[in-house]
């Protein structure tokens, strides 16, 4: 019961990818919470890098494909 009440306070999106994983405890919704939004930063960190001066493998394989 309380997990449910945990998870129905979290970001929607949080909330679609943890709800199919059916956690019972409190205590491993808490865990599993704190490693998706951990994910997510570093995600969101990476993406950030990639607007810069960052180019991707297929960007820097434009003469190649000519």
């Amino acid at each position: 019961m309380k997990a449910k009440h945990f998870l129905n306070g979290l970001r929607p999106a949080y909330i679609t990818q943890l709800a199919p994983l059916d956690i019972q405890t409190y205590t491993e919704m808490v865990k599993k919470a704190q490693l998706l939004e951990d994910a997510t930063d570093l995600t969101d960190r990476i993406k950030g890098e990639s607007d810069g001066d960052y180019h991707t493998h297929e960007e820097g394989n434009e003469e190649e494909q000519e």
